[in-house]
């Protein structure tokens, strides 16, 4: 697979999705926006990825993350492919 696939690849593979948490038990007081992703073998169902504050818009805090993990995907699948 050639260098553009891998990286297209690995930003493709960043699933995260947005929640409002102020129900569960692991939940943290003033940050109930939660960025998560799914988990993976051995890993709870549920991940999170980062918290915001309250107050902070839950569409907008999931494209920053989301944008962010991208860029760290991209990177990674190139360092790996040299």
């Amino acid at each position: 697979m050639n260098m553009v696939r891998k990286v297209a690849k690995a930003i493709d593979e960043v699933q995260l999705f947005s929640r409002i948490d102020d129900w569960s038990s692991d939940r943290k007081h003033g940050y109930p926006v939660e960025i998560c992703r799914y988990g993976k073998r051995g890993e709870p169902e549920i991940v999170v990825v980062k918290r915001f504050r309250t107050g902070t818009c839950e569409r907008e805090a999931l494209r920053k993350v989301v944008s962010l993990m991208r860029a760290r995907a991209a990177i990674e699948a190139m360092e790996r492919s040299r």
